[in-house]
């Protein structure tokens, strides 16, 4: 299988997994937190959501055998009166990609705007000034780039069907308690740590994918998809054949995401960490592993900023 066949099929399985998370979170069991910190958790997710604007920085790193990236911005985004979103970004840092035997390192300095359904982007390091065009065919050619069949609205709906050639998806949530059980999703609360003035409990949520796939849990899912069929004996000669295979290219993935909630009068999360470690093997021997270092780091600095973003005074218009 070939390192992009790999990375897509990887990326497939955290797709289909990110789709069950936020449901998963919904269910009564607490996942190791005790009462009082899964209430201060889920009252501080609740609490964030209720904000239409909010001003925030980050960092973004990525280290690759065929890019990195080490990047920082600020932001703000909120709604219009239509409900649109309404974005302002600007990012600043260095990005990598391999040229022949070598790394070859650029500038970035990127401003984005999102205003009434278009995306702008001027990229200041080069000459062509403000480029734009309409936000949903922007989305369109993102997921039509990264190859995966399915739109950032669907997935963010929990529809995955574009991703399992529409599969039972009542038979997919009825895998639910399996998915639960597998252990796949641990979290736990770290030491209470002050960010930016704001006394917060740390949370950690950590997914163990090869807990999933080595589980019963797994074999419903694939069923549920229609990626196993036959008897009950076939279906367990495929599972037998194809767990250890999966195994093997998912356990050396290491997800973590960190929330940092707030403690005092109100709970918002102040601070979100996302760490994605990829070290997966060939499956033949005869090439190099993929090892992929990914770590987003997104602090909020306001959850009640005036947000006004204006489109540019020109434009080129261009395909997104």
């Amino acid at each position: 299988m070939r390192s992009n066949n790999r990375l897509w099929f990887i990326f497939t399985i955290l797709a289909v997994l990110l789709a069950f998370v936020p449901a998963s979170l919904a269910q009564d069991g607490m996942f190791g937190l005790s009462g009082d910190d899964y209430a201060l958790f889920t009252a501080g997710n609740a609490g964030s959501t209720m904000s239409d604007a909010m001003a925030f920085d980050f960092s973004f790193v990525l280290d690759s055998a065929e890019a990195d990236a080490n990047l920082t911005g600020t932001g703000v985004i909120g709604t219009d009166e239509a409900g649109g979103p309404i974005v302002q970004i600007a990012i600043t840092g260095t990005g990598s990609e391999m040229s022949g035997d070598a790394m070859t390192e650029s500038p970035v300095n990127v401003e984005i705007r999102v205003v009434d359904n278009m995306l702008f982007v001027n990229d200041m390091t080069g000459s062509d000034g403000w480029m734009g065009g309409s936000l949903d065919q922007a989305l369109e050619s993102v997921v039509g780039a990264s190859g995966l069949p399915v739109s950032p609205e669907d997935l963010a709906a929990g529809d995955i069907s574009g991703l399992t050639g529409g599969a039972d998806m009542g038979a997919m949530m009825g895998a639910m308690d399996g998915i639960m059980e597998s252990g796949f999703i641990s979290m736990s609360r770290l030491g209470d740590e002050n960010v930016n003035g704001v006394d917060t409990a740390h949370f950690n949520t950590n997914l163990n994918i090869a807990s999933l796939v080595n589980s019963e849990a797994f074999g419903a899912i694939l069923m549920a998809s229609g990626q196993l069929e036959g008897s009950d004996e076939e279906v367990t000669q495929q599972l037998q054949f194809m767990q250890p295979m999966v195994v093997s290219m998912v356990e050396g993935i290491d997800i973590n995401f960190d929330q940092y909630i707030s403690t005092g009068d109100s709970n918002q999360v102040q601070r979100g960490v996302l760490a994605i470690d990829l070290n997966i093997p060939s499956l033949t021997g005869d090439a190099e592993p993929i090892l992929v270092n990914l770590n987003l780091t997104v602090n909020i600095t306001d959850y009640a900023p005036v947000v006004s973003v204006t489109a540019p005074e020109s434009f080129t218009e261009a395909p997104m």
